[in-house]
């Protein structure tokens, strides 16, 4: 019997190495993201406790009312704007509609020029001092008004037959934002495993505490990260990597390449939160590292280039060229230097590219032909003519009608329904998981509607000023939301996965 239960423990020692030495040997998944401004991430590892909680409902009459005078678009936030770029009438209405935002936007711009024209001659314009840009959007709305553009398009909106007026929109926001939070808390179960917001609160004190986010002499960027997403990991149960790494590159936490750019760092190691903008932010790399380490059971490497201010235009494809394939190169050619599970007689494989920019390019044209040539030469570069890719698309909008009307975003499925690409591009749609309730609530401060000198508002304001970026007038890509970042990057990933797979893509026909 003795020696039975020892051959028996032999056995399953030699299936259990056995099984890991296979898992070992199975090719490294290598997965580009890129982007700009909106791919560097943002959001503050603390913003994720918006994803424990039920959203925040704007008041609804004071919203309702205090919008429909707002129809400029500071932070994006205001509904009467977004119910304007949905608009759901008679298609003459349509056409005239569109027709009459043109000629505003462009009346708004030549008269905002002839104020600082003037104001910089004069110093003043009609006796008034306007020494910062903003300060401009009521006079120019008001010019607007005044000369009955304005008008024209409140009595399209207010119609009858349009069945997308800023009621129906505000109705509309609710519904989504309560829809948002269903995923939230199935996401929750990979990303804050049982956190409760009494974690939260001690989170924060450590965090104080500890000071990681500040610069340690003698401590390097990596240690430092290494310490506050262990810090995360504790007290909010976000996970770190089992076996994902990643290499980033651009406006990351991590060691100048050059002393002339304070955006172009490099930094590498084992996925945690972290790999965003600082150490105590991420971007959509940690939700997607999370999710296809879920999906896909083996070592995989993420490739992240994404920069603030890398360019000013997708049209500039040679970037792609000349600040991407140099690092991407070095990665290929030396794999084990990024991941320490890479072994060479198993090799790797291209698993596929994250797309995610158009925040700066909203009124570019030809975009669908500068992504279409940035796609098929990286595929050329990198030798994988079918490498898998899913277009995350601009979605910092409150309703649908305005992401499929976006330019940035018509040009994305343009692409991936092209037949030279044919069921390898998918595009997600990312204005879902954007937290527009949060946009509404801090437009409604900035124009004094809702003040903290009254209790039933003081919580929306620790809500914002903890689980967004916003500050005041300053809105960051995406409010900086870390549910945003999370959910995106669970769908994107998910939708990776999924082509990897040999699925088909679920491209959306508009």
């Amino acid at each position: 019997m003795k020696y039975l239960i020892m051959l028996c423990v032999s056995l399953s020692l030699s299936i259990i190495t056995a099984n890991a030495n296979e898992s070992a040997k199975r090719p490294l998944q290598i997965v580009f993201m890129v982007g700009q401004s909106e791919m560097v991430g943002y959001a503050k590892v603390s913003a994720a406790s918006y994803m424990l909680q039920e959203p925040l409902v704007p008041p609804r009459e004071v919203t309702l009312n205090a919008h429909k005078a707002m129809l400029h678009q500071v932070n994006g936030a205001y509904l009467y704007w977004q119910a304007m770029r949905s608009y759901a009438g008679p298609q003459e209405k349509k056409d005239r509609l569109r027709a009459l935002i043109l000629q505003r936007d462009e009346f708004r711009k030549k008269f905002r020029q002839k104020v600082l024209d003037e104001v910089a001659q004069n110093g003043s314009f009609r006796g008034k001092h306007y020494r910062r840009s903003f300060a401009l959007f009521d006079l120019v709305d008001r010019e607007a008004e005044a000369v009955g553009i304005t008008p024209k398009i409140r009595a399209i909106l207010d119609a009858p037959d349009n069945k997308f007026d800023h009621v129906t929109a505000y109705d509309q926001l609710i519904t989504d934002a309560n829809g948002r939070y269903q995923k939230q808390r199935a996401c929750n179960k990979l990303f804050l495993k049982g956190t409760t917001p009494a974690d939260f609160a001690r989170f924060l004190k450590e965090e104080k505490a500890h000071a990681f986010a500040v610069k340690a002499a003698g401590v390097s960027t990596e240690g430092r990260r290494t310490a506050y997403a262990a810090l995360a990991e504790k007290y909010l149960h976000m996970p770190v990597a089992k076996r994902t790494y990643i290499s980033s590159l651009g406006s990351v936490a991590g060691q100048p390449r050059s002393p002339e750019s304070d955006s172009d760092h490099l930094t590498q190691g084992k996925l945690s939160v972290g790999f965003g903008h600082d150490i105590n932010t991420f971007g959509l790399e940690y939700a997607v590292g999370l999710t296809l380490e879920d999906a896909i059971d083996a070592p995989i490497l993420i490739v992240k280039c994404a920069w603030k201010n890398g360019w000013t235009s997708i049209s500039q494809t040679d970037w792609v060229q000349q600040k991407i394939m140099p690092h991407v190169k070095a990665v290929l050619a030396n794999p084990g230097e990024y991941h320490p599970d890479y072994d060479p007689q198993a090799g790797y494989e291209l698993a596929g590219m994250i797309w995610f920019q158009g925040l700066s390019d909203s009124k570019t044209p030809g975009y669908a032909n500068h992504l279409r040539t940035i796609l098929r030469d990286f595929r050329s570069w990198v030798k994988a003519p079918a490498l898998p890719v899913v277009c995350a698309s601009v979605g910092n909008m409150m309703f649908r009608g305005e992401s499929d009307a976006a330019r940035v975003n018509q040009g994305m499925r343009e692409v991936a329904n092209d037949p030279v690409f044919k069921d390898t591009i998918d595009v997600v749609e990312t204005y879902p998981f954007y937290p527009a309730e949060l946009a509404v609530i801090n437009s409604l401060f900035f124009k004094n509607k809702l003040t903290g000198r009254n209790p039933a508002h003081k919580e929306f304001q620790s809500v914002i000023s903890q689980s967004t970026g916003l500050k005041g007038k300053r809105s960051p890509p995406y409010l900086a939301s870390a549910s945003f970042y999370l959910l995106a990057g669970n769908e994107v990933a998910t939708r990776l996965a999924k082509l990897i797979s040999g699925e088909r893509p679920v491209v959306p026909v508009r």
